[in-house]
């Protein structure tokens, strides 16, 4: 059963734990007094195994650590956590052990009035016909005065490195729903990949990378990054996503600073049709998206051609948002006769679903890039088809980048820097 997430709360993090020694402190603290009020009222008549144990402090250690971050995030926000019998308790390589049977219990325990710990707010149980709400909640008054003298920052606070960095997504079900996790079966090929982003991650939690921007919700420590692959295979997708730098903007991402210096953004220009011109043997055009009657339309353009890349069909609307890139009066038709007519050779890979693909040897390209840097001993944060470096770094990193790219894609590629 599907259950509604409130705007503006943040999802429970099973995978959020302490990192500080004061925090630490704190939680073994609170499972202590949490262990001493189950024996007063008689909860427990035998000691945990090792294992609910370790489950145990787990869920104390998640819930108190959430609610201390989303504090930090918003002061007196929520979280919202799953109560559902269909979610805890049942095998999921994306959830950590926290996700057991019983935090339910451990929840209600750190809200109740002997511990006081937590305010909770009950979520709705819902029906076949209609969704639930989940429930929500957030540190009380009494938590938030231990809290206080610690002084919290980011760096506080970490994430379990039994956290799954390999994500696979099922096919859409259709263009409103989101894609499904899929719990995948372990391979050589799984392992490989998920030893290559353990690396990068370590290299990058490990790494002097500060943020001096204004914006005080942005946690300069959240550097876990995950590859994602699409409709059930590892050989379409492939993209990496997280870190705190690719939810920033353009301006914004200038306030990085790493090892102290200033950065530089270098961006694979036209990427993916010189991916494709890669594919198709032949030479790319001067400029990709430079189509004859839409010079004016230029971000309109590129987000159809991907469109078509995508499609296993011809487009007979526009793409969600796009039509407001066009003049009134243009249909897709027309748009999309005009980007054939300027990339002829293409026309044999346009509406054959090759977008994946085209993503997934991007992918390829950055993961590529990134190990590489790491051996030089360069921090480069990636974001998708661009990497932010130091600025000392900008030149030797733009030669491995078109390095790769050239081994990879079999064809030239072309950096710009990010304006």
């Amino acid at each position: 059963m599907e259950e509604v997430i409130k705007a503006g709360d943040q999802h429970f993090n099973s995978h959020r734990i302490a990192r500080s020694d004061c925090l630490c402190a704190l939680v073994r603290d609170i499972i202590k007094e949490l262990e001493r009020q189950e024996d007063a009222i008689g909860a427990r008549k035998r000691q945990r195994r090792k294992q609910d144990q370790e489950v145990f402090e787990r869920q104390v250690e998640s819930l108190v650590c959430c609610a201390a971050y989303r504090e930090l995030q918003e002061p007196s926000g929520w979280v919202t956590v799953s109560r559902s019998k269909q979610v805890l308790g049942r095998y999921n390589r994306y959830q950590s052990m926290a996700m057991g049977k019983n935090l339910p219990k451990v929840l209600d325990a750190l809200s109740g009035p002997a511990m006081g710990l937590l305010e909770t707010s009950l979520g709705v149980g819902g029906s076949i016909r209609v969704r639930g709400v989940q429930t929500t909640y957030r540190a009380s008054p009494r938590l938030l005065a231990r809290l206080s003298p610690l002084a919290l920052s980011w760096s506080d606070f970490g994430l379990h490195r039994d956290e799954e960095v390999i994500v696979l997504k099922a096919p859409k079900e259709n263009h409103r729903t989101r894609a499904k996790r899929i719990q995948y079966e372990e391979t050589e090929q799984t392992i490989s990949i998920r030893e290559e982003m353990r690396a990068i991650n370590g290299w990058l939690e490990s790494a002097d990378v500060d943020y001096l921007g204004e914006s005080e919700d942005v946690d300069a420590t959240d550097r876990r990054m995950r590859r994602t692959f699409n409709k059930g295979r590892f050989d379409l997708g492939g993209r990496m996503f997280g870190g705190f730098w690719q939810r920033l903007h353009k301006t914004e991402r200038q306030d990085i600073r790493i090892e102290g210096g200033a950065v530089k953004v270098l961006d694979f220009s036209h990427v993916g049709p010189r991916i494709l011109y890669g594919m198709a043997g032949a030479v790319p055009c001067g400029d990709s998206y430079a189509v004859s009657g839409y010079a004016d339309h230029r971000e309109g353009i590129k987000k159809v051609f991907a469109a078509m890349t995508y499609a296993d069909k011809p487009l007979t609307s526009f793409p969600r948002e796009t039509k407001s890139l066009f003049p009134p009066r243009a249909r897709i038709g027309d748009v999309c006769r005009a980007i054939e007519g300027h990339h002829p050779e293409l026309r044999g890979l346009f509406y054959t679903g090759i977008g994946l693909d085209v993503m997934h040897l991007e992918s390829q390209i950055m993961v590529s890039i990134i190990l590489e840097l790491k051996d030089r001993g360069i921090v480069a944060l990636p974001i998708h088809d661009a990497v932010v470096v130091r600025e000392c770094h900008a030149q030797q990193t733009e030669t491995i980048m078109l390095d790769v790219f050239r081994s990879v894609a079999g064809i030239e590629g072309r950096v710009e820097e990010e304006q």
